[in-house]
């Protein structure tokens, strides 16, 4: 028993030396970085100044323009949420995590589409949603505040 061990460890040694791989259980590495679980989610849309829920553009490569939002889209529906303006679609997109699968109801030419969405991480350089410039800038501190 000692020989074949002592057989063995000679073997592996050797065929270490001469670049010969050996099977080694190792984890798989992730094709992509994971989502950061404390992240803010993001959709990527901007939407026009005189109608709040109607999307004016997405930026190329966001989860709204590879889920096919298109400018003039009017959002309907996020999610569980039927917003009256899109402070309210920003609240709920950035209270989910960047990872989280949302179905978008958009009407386009008449016509309800549903559009599944995996929503991304906020890229540090995106503006904030103006709801939160307001409540973050404009509130003023009351003594009672915590």
């Amino acid at each position: 028993m000692t020989r074949m061990r002592l057989g063995l460890v000679v073997a592996m040694t050797a065929l270490t030396a001469i670049g010969a791989v050996l099977p080694v259980a190792a984890a798989p590495l992730p094709k992509d970085r994971p989502p950061d679980p404390f992240a803010w989610a993001y959709m990527g849309i901007r939407v026009d100044t005189t109608n709040s829920m109607q999307v004016a553009s997405t930026d190329v490569g966001t989860p709204a323009n590879l889920a096919g939002i298109l400018p003039n889209d009017i959002i309907v529906r996020v999610g569980m949420l039927t917003p009256q303006s899109f402070d309210d679609v920003a609240v709920y997109i950035i209270s989910l995590r960047p990872g989280t699968k949302v179905i978008m109801e958009v009407r386009r030419d008449g016509a309800l589409i549903q559009m599944p969405m995996v929503l991304g991480e906020r890229p540090i350089d995106a503006p904030l949603p103006t709801i939160l410039l307001k409540k973050l800038y404009n509130k003023t501190p009351q003594l009672d505040d915590p």
